[in-house]
């Protein structure tokens, strides 16, 4: 019997063992049934009030509640039991006990009374000891609370009731109990140790007790410590600004305030710490880039708010910074990557980073302008890039419901574009370059350039706002009887503010200078220009009017000369090809000089100049012949790839290759890379094929082709071939000239090629004969498998023509 004891005995102390082991047991009981067992046990009830979403409720199931001290310290003193508050019982021991945050623990005696109260979960050690005191009821909540609100609480077990109050979670009640013996302690009393308690809470910099610290910094320090007191100063600061970081409280500053006049009465370990993080909060609050970025380059480690800043909350950085303060912040960014407390927050700055990092690239070969429009008939928004003196559309915004407009692009060069509605006086010109950001809004009757602009568009806006009236009296029609005899006086009138503004003009970038000193020049010519045939009446007769000689004042004396525009500057402003017409016209009229070509480029000394006009006289031309003349006389000076796709234009416009008539000329590279052109074989007959390598009906009737070659061989006629293939098939195109033995002169002209808009074709193959002089036979010849092709040919080698 006695060894069957000893068993049992061995059995139940190895069971008690593995259940400590395995930690926490907390029981499948009703609450009812855990009360039950408590009685029984001798125990107290411990009850986890949880919910399933709750992460401080998993942690301390899973990671404090299974640890094997826990499982022996709470099993030997507790029924333990738990109930998610959401589901079954919980639901209503949730409403009984007045459960508002999670998790939430109480000590339950077994009539079902609380002894203590603990909200809110901790570490395993400092856990137990918030429970051992809820164990002792001298400790415990419940029984300070009565002896509180009974008026028979002790003055030593304030600090004990204080902290049975900071475990259930009551902060109000904290602070309410803390004020009261405050407010009843003398000074000396106050600045004990024994009463560090009251002060040791939560407080903010506008706590009374926290000011009364401020100002009782030395007492503390002797009967606290300095260490303890300095300690808590930085805690307070630290949260403050970090409350202050994190809110949006319009009364910040007022915050900020009361912690700078605090600090300048006392020292404290850490106080350069705190200064800095003041100053990077009002410099993040108040928007200052400069400051955050500056502030943060001379930390050597970020706190953790900083980190969660840098990665979520400094998007105004990339929205408003510059490029080099978009690229100092990236640089922190990734400094705060490599101090990251967890893998899943460095990821996630590495993501920010990489992100801001590719909008930064972007910025640098992208330019934007956006805008809000009020005008009532505005609903849509044009940006326009000046090439060759001219606006050429770009892109046009719709007006969104709220009056948005915006662009994003890619500037082909630095330089002048204009934004607005259609008409000139609704347009503004810019100075933009890659990366660039501008605003511009349009307000009814008015342009706005607004600050969000860079330096060169806000000192161009100076001289635009001066400009818009002298505009105005020549284009609003509200100055329709306002003509010259009214303008003349008012242009004299602007011209010394417009002198003025010029001669006192600065700016760091001196090229840039010049050049809005130049622009000046320009618009003061332009429009003196403008209002010699502008459409205007007197305000007496209402009859339209113009100047003669005899009226113009003394500017326009000076206006032009030989030696004025001496380069191809005056291009880069949105009217300036408009401005070479009526610069000429003026300089001929003036010196009575016959109004022609060769007139009007001599008072131009830059061919890019003179270009334009030989192009303005090309694309007045009413017949081919003329084009051909001015392009035969002039074409020297069309050297741009622009230039030659504008005469390109005319000549399709003008070519109509009947028959007789001279060949529109082509030239394209054979397969040696050497240009060749229809123009190079006049005294022979020449048949030209125009093809393409993927094109079926051209490839079957190269055989055909091959063979009529054979067949004329010695003879004068030329055969030319002519590949529209894209130029990514070159190679594939010389592989088919092989193959299919084709010889003669074989050209690539790629892709929609001039010679197809000249002689006014879209499919292929195409087949044209041309005479001995040049001149067009038929631009849509039988195919060389009809023999009416070789007829044809024949016919021409034995006409003698």
């Amino acid at each position: 019997m006695k060894k069957i004891l000893i068993l049992g005995t061995a059995l139940l102390c190895g069971f008690l063992g593995r259940v400590a082991a395995q930690g926490v047991e907390f029981r499948d009981l009703t609450f009812g049934q855990a009360l039950e067992q408590a009685r029984t046990e001798n125990k107290l009830v411990f009850m986890d009030c949880y919910t399933s979403w709750c992460g401080p409720c998993k942690n301390m199931l899973k990671n404090v509640f299974t640890l094997p001290e826990a499982g022996e310290f709470m099993n030997a003193h507790f029924v333990c039991v738990k109930y998610d508050m959401e589901k079954g019982e919980g639901i209503g021991l949730k409403k009984q006990f007045a459960v508002r945050a999670f998790p939430t623990f109480f000590i339950i005696r077994p009539d079902g009374t609380v002894q203590h109260r603990l909200a809110g979960g901790s570490q395993w050690e400092r856990f137990r000891e918030r429970v051992a005191r809820g164990l002792e009821e001298t400790t415990s909540y419940a029984y300070l609370n009565e002896r509180y609100q009974q008026g028979k609480l002790a003055r030593k077990q304030y600090p004990h009731y204080v902290q049975a109050l900071k475990d259930a979670g009551d902060r109000p009640a904290v602070k309410n109990v803390c004020m009261e013996v405050f407010g009843q302690l003398s000074d000396k009393a106050k600045c004990s140790a024994e009463n560090w308690y009251i002060f040791d809470q939560e407080m903010g910099p506008a706590d009374p007790r926290f000011e009364y610290l401020v100002d009782h910094k030395e007492a503390f320090d002797r009967t606290v410590g300095q260490k303890i007191v300095d300690e808590k100063i930085y805690s307070v600061y630290g949260d403050e600004l970090l409350g202050i970081n994190n809110s949006k409280d319009a009364e910040w500053p007022e915050r900020i305030g009361r912690i700078a006049h605090q600090m300048q009465k006392i020292g404290f370990e850490k106080k350069p710490e705190i200064e800095n993080t003041l100053d990077y909060v009002v410099a993040y609050l108040s928007k200052d880039i400069e400051g955050v970025l500056k502030n943060l380059e001379e930390r050597t480690d970020f706190p953790q708010y900083v980190m969660m800043d840098l990665a979520f909350r400094f998007g105004f950085i990339v929205q408003e910074g510059t490029d080099e303060q978009v690229a100092r912040y990236i640089q922190l960014g990734r400094r705060a990557e490599q101090q990251a407390a967890t893998p899943q927050l460095a990821g996630l700055i590495r993501e920010y980073m990489d992100r801001y990092e590719a909008e930064l690239n972007d910025r640098k070969t992208y330019a934007g302008i956006r805008g809000r429009v009020t005008r009532e008939r505005m609903n849509e928004v044009n940006l326009y890039k000046v090439e060759d003196g001219k606006e050429c559309l770009i892109a046009t915004s719709k007006v969104s419901r709220d009056g948005w407009y915006g662009f994003a692009f890619q500037p082909e060069r630095k330089g002048f574009y204009t934004v607005g509605g259609k008409e000139n006086l609704d347009r503004i010109r810019l100075y933009i370059k890659p990366g660039d950001q501008g605003e511009v809004n349009f307000p009814e009757d008015t342009i706005v350039i607004t600050a969000r602009n860079t330096p060169e568009n806000l000192l161009l806006a100076r001289w635009e706002t001066m400009m818009i009236p002298v505009r105005e009296r020549v284009d609003n029609l509200k100055y329709a009887l306002f003509d010259y005899r009214d303008f003349f006086p008012y242009f004299m009138d602007f011209l010394p503010q417009a002198r003025e503004f010029q001669e006192k003009l600065t700016f760091r970038d001196e090229t840039f200078a010049r050049l809005v000193k130049q622009t000046i020049d320009f618009d003061l010519d332009y429009y003196a220009f403008r209002i010699l045939n502008a459409l205007k009446a007197g305000k007496e007769t209402h009859k339209p009017s113009r100047p003669t000689p005899a009226d113009y004042p003394a500017y326009y004396e000076t206006i032009v000369s030989r030696d004025k525009l001496t380069d191809a500057s005056v291009l880069e402003q949105p009217y300036g090809y408009d401005y070479l017409q009526r610069y000429t016209t003026f300089a001929l009229a003036k010196e009575g000089e016959k109004d022609n070509l060769s007139n009007r480029l001599k008072w131009l000394s830059d061919d890019l100049l003179k270009a334009e006009i030989v192009l303005w006289y090309a694309e007045r031309c009413r017949t081919y012949e003329n084009y051909q003349k001015i392009l035969g006389e002039y074409g020297s000076f069309l050297t741009t790839e622009n230039h030659r796709e504008r005469m390109n234009a005319v000549s399709a416009r003008l070519y109509q290759g009947k028959k007789g008539e001279m060949a529109a000329d082509f030239t394209y590279p054979d397969r040696n890379g050497k240009l060749v052109s229809l123009s190079d074989f006049r005294g022979k007959v020449v048949l030209v094929d125009v093809w393409a390598t993927w094109c079926g009906p051209c490839r079957a009737e190269i055989p055909h082709l091959v063979k009529l070659e054979k067949e004329m061989e010695g003879k004068d006629v030329v055969f030319i071939g002519v590949s529209i293939d894209q130029k990514k098939d070159h190679r594939k195109w010389l592989e088919v000239l092989e193959q299919e033995g084709l010889s003669g002169v074989q050209l690539f002209a790629g892709v929609s090629p001039q010679i197809m808009k000249d002689y006014k074709f879209t499919t292929i193959p195409r087949f044209m004969v041309f005479d001995r002089e040049g001149k067009v036979v038929t631009t849509k010849s039988p195919r060389p498998s009809s023999p009416e092709l070789k007829k044809l040919l024949e016919k021409l080698l034995n006409s003698g023509l």
